[in-house]
C-alpha cells in the first residue's frame, strides 16, 4: 500500500498533500515555541537539556533503567549517561543503585531532591505550554490524535 496514508488516500490528492504540509508547518513552529520554553524553564532551574531529559526519563512511574537502557532512550552513547550521571549525582538529584540480580548493571534513580526538582521542571513547563490554550475536550482529543501518529505500529489502531 505505498504512497497511500493510514486512511487509505492516496498520497497524489492535492488537498490531503496540502493538509499534510499544513500540519507539518504547525508542528515546526509549536517545536520551537516548546524549546524556546524549555529553555527559560531549564536556566531557571538550573538545568541543561540533557540534564533534564535524563531527568525527564528517570521519572516516568517505571522502574529506574539500566544506564545502558537509559542511554539508548536518550539516543546518547553510554558514557554519556555516565558523565550525566556524575553531573546528577554531584547535585544530589540521583543516586547510582547495582541491580542485585546483575551486579554488572547499575540504574539512576531519582532522590527525593531529584524527584522535587523534576516536579518542578514539569509543573514550570505545563504552566505556560501551549497547550494551556486548548481546552480539557481539546487537550483529551489531541492527546488521542498524538498517541495515536506517535505509536510505532500503525496496524491495529482500532480506529
Amino acid at each position: 500500500m505505498a504512497g497511500a496514508n493510514a486512511a487509505g488516500e492516496g498520497a497524489e490528492d492535492p488537498a490531503a498533500e496540502a493538509l499534510l504540509h499544513d500540519l507539518l508547518e504547525l508542528e515546526f513552529v509549536l517545536s520551537s515555541q516548546i524549546r524556546a520554553l524549555a529553555k527559560q524553564v531549564l536556566g531557571g532551574l538550573g538545568l541543561t537539556a540533557p540534564v533534564a531529559n535524563a531527568l525527564w526519563q528517570l521519572g516516568l512511574g517505571r522502574p529506574a533503567p539500566p544506564m545502558g537502557e537509559l542511554a539508548a532512550s536518550l539516543g546518547v552513547d553510554p558514557s554519556s549517561v555516565t558523565f550525566l550521571a556524575d553531573r546528577l549525582e554531584a547535585r544530589g538529584l540521583v543516586e547510582r543503585q547495582v541491580n542485585p540480580a546483575n551486579r554488572r548493571s547499575t540504574a539512576l534513580v531519582l532522590t527525593p531532591e531529584g524527584a522535587r526538582v523534576r516536579r518542578e521542571l514539569v509543573k514550570a513547563i505545563a504552566a505556560r505550554s501551549p497547550m494551556r490554550r486548548l481546552s480539557t475536550a481539546e487537550q483529551r482529543q489531541l492527546l488521542h490524535l498524538l498517541a495515536k501518529a506517535t505509536r510505532d505500529s500503525p496496524e491495529g489502531d482500532g480506529a
